[in-house]
């Protein structure tokens, strides 16, 4: 159990009220009845929360959701890309236990002339994740009624609820549960990216039969090149986390090694695309080696460095964000990515891991490699009002315009062609391009149309 002990809590959340109690009801529904009432605080700073932050992360564990969704990944997240913005975190209980926790943002942009009020999840955007939500499945429907009567002392136009992973069981609950909103219009998207995901086998040799053929003899190869070249046919390759002694000096190598590689090929990297990223990993991975988390993988061969491979374990799973490899000639010829990815894939066997979420994108190494396809799915909430609708039709035109012209053909195009360098992402855009799928949207009050995880692999659709 995941109980808050309230005679520790000494900072007062913007408000603490009970829930109304939870009716019983004989309508058919994939959720159990919950007779009992629901307590909810709602904080709007970490500094409040941080009283509770071990049942937050053994909550959110034990929920399936992501490490995206721990206490420390939210802090320093909102460290980075708070500025400006509102936290509202809701933390439900039942007699003291924690049923749910869902931490929340409010923003304001400016759309021509006007300004247009945001929620989304903490985390949404700046980085790459994507979000199992941490509410058991019996107490959703109630959680997202009582999140809707709160909203109401809230100004807002749209809420966005997303990205959603690929794996994430109560899309339908979730949904259904919104659409009874009485202050907004619930619309979906079922198929708003594309994510990659490993299941770990048992052993190496089980790995290895789920392969094709080819890339079975491809993995071979590569271990069969680094035993003929090198010096003392013993050593072979070695990997090797990051401790907590030398987590900086392994992040910092990496990163070195992550950039050369994209600015060889005329682009600017992750570190280079997205603002503050590299302090953003760099705090993010001294914190998380510290609760023994961090999974930064060395490789070598003889003192050669092949690559790394930048994961985070969480429950019985590995995240894995970015990797680098080595771009010198007779080290490239061996297939240094496909060897650090095999090594990762050893060390999950070993800890047990039972899943390998590979973020989002579609690539087709990855999916040699034995990767499945998921579709990342998102729901939006748009307020009942004419001045919200009409909002929410200019932002999506605005976003839309933005992302096609400055990203897709700017961005993307002619800035990696121009001999001058450009520095990150536009932020403007980072905070609307969520938004810019719209034109795709239409209610759905029905599964007929849903995308299903075998037709996705089947199909190999493309990243959007």
């Amino acid at each position: 159990m995941h109980r808050l002990n309230n005679s520790k809590t000494t900072i007062m959340p913007a408000y603490f009220r009970p829930c109304k109690d939870l009716k019983t009801t004989t309508e058919k529904t994939s959720c159990c009845d919950i007779k009992t009432a629901l307590q909810v605080k709602v904080y709007t700073s970490f500094e409040q929360l941080n009283d509770i932050k071990v049942q937050w992360d053994s909550f959110v564990e034990s929920a399936g959701s992501e490490i995206f969704l721990s206490y420390d990944w939210c802090r320093v997240w909102w460290q980075h890309y708070g500025k400006g913005r509102k936290l509202r975190v809701f933390v439900f209980t039942d007699n003291s236990n924690i049923v749910g926790i869902f931490p929340l943002f409010i923003e304001i942009l400016r759309i021509g002339l006007a300004s247009i009020r945001i929620l989304k999840i903490v985390g949404a955007d700046f980085t790459l994740a994507q979000f199992t939500l941490p509410l058991i499945s019996n107490y959703l429907p109630s959680i997202m009624r009582n999140i809707s009567e709160l909203l109401e002392n809230e100004e807002w136009d749209v809420i966005y609820l997303g990205p959603l992973a690929g794996m994430y069981k109560d899309f339908d609950t979730l949904f259904n549960a919104v659409k009874e909103f009485k202050s907004a219009d619930c619309i979906r998207i079922d198929n708003q990216n594309t994510q990659t995901y490993f299941e770990i086998a048992p052993d190496w040799e089980s790995y290895l039969s789920g392969l094709s053929k080819q890339e079975k003899i491809n993995i071979r190869r590569s271990y069969n090149k680094t035993t003929k070249l090198s010096k003392k046919a013993a050593s072979g390759v070695q990997s090797q986390f990051a401790s907590n002694s030398n987590i900086a000096e392994y992040f910092n190598e990496f990163v070195s090694m992550h950039q050369a590689h994209w600015r060889n090929v005329g682009k600017a990297g992750h570190f280079g695309d997205w603002p503050d990223s590299r302090a953003f990993h760099e705090e993010l991975a001294k914190v998380n080696s510290g609760m023994g988390r961090t999974r930064l993988l060395k490789v070598q061969f003889d003192k050669n460095c092949l690559g790394y491979q930048y994961h985070y374990k969480f429950g019985k799973a590995y995240y894995g964000f970015l990797d680098s490899r080595i771009d010198l000639g007779i080290f490239k010829d061996i297939g240094p990515g496909r060897i650090a990815f095999c090594e990762i894939i050893k060390k999950a066997i070993g800890e047990g891991v039972q899943v390998i979420d590979a973020m989002r994108g579609t690539y087709e190494h990855k999916l040699k490699l034995g990767g499945k396809l998921f579709a990342i799915r998102g729901i939006y909430l748009i307020r009942k009002s004419i001045s919200s609708k009409i909002k929410c039709a200019i932002l999506h035109k605005i976003s839309y315009l933005i992302h096609l012209g400055y990203y897709k053909i700017w961005y993307c195009r002619i800035a990696p062609k121009l001999p001058i360098k450009f520095g990150p992402l536009w932020k403007y855009w980072i905070r609307t391009n969520l938004f810019a799928s719209m034109k795709h949207m239409r209610s759905k009050k029905n599964g007929d149309d849903q995308i299903s995880f075998k037709e996705i692999n089947n199909e190999r659709i493309s990243q959007p």
